[in-house]
């Protein structure tokens, strides 16, 4: 199992176009084929544009999963691509609505035969066991993830400041697992649950490993990154 995870940036923002360099090198075929999923900003027709915009052109074959499908389409959507990327906005929403139908079942089957799944922000947190997102309210909160990658995520750890603060506080108090804080503009590569590279697409952002240290606090120690 391949998943790629970006903390914010990359063609659904039209920004750190370094990322999508490297999303595209993850499929070991010349002919590539990549889906996009916009479940969590209600497919958004900006994001929707710049996929076709700066992805489509650069493949064999895209496609944007159409809304409201049943588990058996989109399992049979799936199948037809080699990456599926997922765009950010409501993670909450995105996990019920996949849970709802089975979806999610689909997008596991589809990661153990081989097919690479990534995605930025909502489209990051969603693999981990547990992730730290904005809420409706637009508080930050805890919630279970997918559990395809172990341990939990929090993204936009260098736009949004008081990400970085409460992270590591939740990490401390045993509010989330251990895990890990993606930069904007920065991708972390994992191959099953263990992270195997990091790329940053620009000057000083990172991704950051944050656990619980012996003291009952947090410690972040930053990944080296390409």
């Amino acid at each position: 199992m391949r998943i790629f995870a970006v903390g914010g940036g990359g063609f659904t923002s039209a920004t750190h176009g370094g990322l999508d360099e490297t999303l595209l090198t993850l499929i070991d075929r010349p002919a590539k084929r990549i889906g996009y999923i916009g479940t969590a900003n209600d497919d958004d027709p900006i994001r929707i544009g710049h996929f076709h915009a700066l992805i489509a052109p650069r493949v064999s074959f895209a496609s944007v999963m159409p809304a409201h499908v049943s588990a058996r389409e989109a399992a049979t959507w799936i199948r037809g691509h080699d990456l599926v990327y997922v765009g950010g906005g409501d993670t909450a929403k995105l996990l019920e609505q996949w849970r709802a139908t089975g979806f999610d079942r689909s997008l596991r089957e589809a990661a153990n035969d081989g097919i690479v799944l990534a995605g930025v922000s909502a489209g990051a947190a969603c693999w981990f066991e547990a992730a730290l997102v904005r809420g409706a309210s637009g508080r930050l909160e805890c919630i279970d993830g997918l559990g395809f990658l172990k341990g939990s995520a929090c993204a936009h750890y260098s736009t949004e400041p008081e990400r970085r603060t409460a992270y590591p506080d939740h990490v401390a108090r045993g509010a989330v697992p251990p895990g890990i804080g993606i930069d904007d503009g920065v991708g972390v590569l994992f191959h099953g649950s263990n992270e195997c590279a990091t790329w940053s697409a620009e000057d000083g952002c990172w991704a950051y490993r944050v656990r619980r240290d012996l003291r009952g606090g947090a410690v972040s120690s930053r990944l080296p990154a390409l």
